[in-house]
C-alpha cells in the first residue's frame, strides 16, 4: 500500500465525525458547510460537531461541496463583492469586520468564532460572552484559555453547574420533567408529582423539545437516552 493509497483508507468522513458528536450526518453537513442557522439546530449541537471535527481532523471535500451547491471557493481575484464576504475579513485578520458581517447574516455562532479568533482581550471577552449565551461550551472554554494566556482575569463562569452538566442545557426542572417523561408519566401526572399548572409542565415540554431537536416527546425520550440525560429504562 502506498503512502497516498494509506491516506486515503484513513480519511475521516462526514459520517465519522457525526457518528463522533452523536448526530445525524445530515446535521453534521449543515453545521459544517455553514448551513446551521438555517437548518436552526441548535448552537451546543454546533459545538459539538464542531468539536468533533477538530479532534478527528477533519476536511470537508471541497470538490463534492463545489458539485453540490455549483459553486467554487477558490478566490482567483479580488472584487467589492469577494471582500465583503465575512470570510475574507477572517482571512485578512480582521476580526471585528467579520464578526458584524456574520451578526448582519443573523449567525452569531460564526460572528462569536470570528472574534475568538483575535488577540485583543476585549474582542476575546465579547466572544466569550456570546458562546456562553448560545451554550457552545466546547469554543468558550478554549477562548477562556486564550484569555487566561493574555493575562485575564474575572472570567465569567458561563451557565450553573447544574445547567452546564448537560450539552442540552436543559434546567434543573426541564430536567425533572425529562425523567418523569421518561418514567412514562403523563402531563397531568407530571404536574400534580411537581405541583405545577398543566400549562406550565406544557411549557417546559416544548422547550425540552426545542432544545433535544426533536419532534415528539418519544423522540425526546431517544434522544435523551442516547446522550446520557436520563437512563434507558422503558416506557410505561
Amino acid at each position: 500500500m502506498t503512502a497516498a493509497g494509506d491516506a486515503v483508507r484513513q480519511r475521516v468522513r462526514l459520517r465519522d465525525v457525526a457518528k463522533r458528536a452523536g448526530v445525524a450526518p445530515s446535521t453534521a453537513s449543515a453545521v459544517l458547510n455553514g448551513r446551521a442557522e438555517e437548518a436552526r439546530i441548535a448552537p451546543p449541537t454546533q459545538d459539538r460537531v464542531r468539536a468533533a471535527a477538530a479532534e478527528l481532523g477533519y476536511r470537508p471535500n471541497l470538490a463534492a461541496r463545489n458539485l453540490r451547491s455549483h459553486t467554487s471557493r477558490i478566490v482567483g481575484l479580488v472584487s467589492d463583492a469577494i471582500a465583503a464576504e465575512p470570510y475574507a475579513g477572517e482571512l485578512a485578520g480582521e476580526w471585528q469586520a467579520a464578526a458584524r458581517m456574520w451578526e448582519q447574516r443573523g449567525c452569531p455562532y460564526e460572528a462569536a468564532a470570528a472574534l475568538a479568533e483575535a488577540n485583543d482581550e476585549a474582542a476575546l471577552r465579547d466572544a466569550l460572552a456570546c458562546l456562553q449565551r448560545l451554550g457552545a461550551q466546547a469554543t468558550a472554554r478554549i477562548v477562556t484559555r486564550k484569555l487566561r494566556r493574555l493575562g485575564a482575569h474575572d472570567l465569567p463562569r458561563g451557565p450553573r453547574a447544574s445547567t452546564q452538566a448537560n450539552d442540552a442545557l436543559l434546567t434543573t426542572r426541564e430536567r425533572e420533567v425529562l425523567a418523569l417523561i421518561n418514567q412514562g408519566l403523563r402531563n397531568a401526572d407530571i404536574a400534580s408529582q411537581l405541583f405545577l399548572s398543566p400549562k406550565t409542565v406544557e411549557h417546559h415540554i416544548s422547550a425540552i423539545l426545542a432544545k433535544l431537536q426533536a419532534r415528539s416527546r418519544v423522540e425526546a425520550i431517544a434522544v435523551a437516552r442516547a446522550r446520557g440525560l436520563v437512563p434507558a429504562s422503558s416506557l410505561q
